[in-house]
């Protein structure tokens, strides 16, 4: 009987220990944006804060029966309350497969300024020194 208790000590201990904060909060819903294109759909990205950043990450996808050449960076918009422009961040975008099973590729990238609780990041593809549209 000891031992199964000690079994079941660790396990719960491994389960607890499991449970520990890496120090990201993720952002309150509404205040990650994806703002999506003619030819490109951008999922809702996911957004985690540390003390002097956010880490955003998405997922982009090209449009059923196109064929056009895939953007090659996504823009990661720090906006204000009042849509104002904080930073702007443009991130590496894989090239996007043309197969109809893989029209998909990932991002990830990381804001240079502090995202306070009304803050919005907003994505886009990014269109030269155009910002994202409102």
């Amino acid at each position: 009987m000891i031992i199964n208790f000690s079994v079941f000590g660790w396990a719960a201990f491994l389960l607890l220990a499991g449970c520990t904060s890496t120090g990201s909060v993720g952002l309150a819903e509404g205040q990650g944006q994806a703002l999506s294109s003619a030819n490109f759909v951008l999922a809702k990205p996911s957004i985690f804060l540390s003390e002097k950043s956010a880490r955003v990450s998405g997922t982009v996808c090209r449009k059923p029966n196109r064929a056009l050449i895939s953007p090659s960076h996504v823009e990661i918009d720090h906006l204000r309350a009042d849509h104002s422009l904080i930073d702007r961040t443009l991130v590496y975008l894989p090239p996007l497969p043309r197969r109809a099973d893989q029209r998909c590729g990932n991002y990830s990238g990381t804001t240079s300024s502090i995202v306070a609780p009304d803050d919005v990041i907003r994505v886009c593809i990014a269109r030269g020194s155009k910002a994202c549209p409102a």
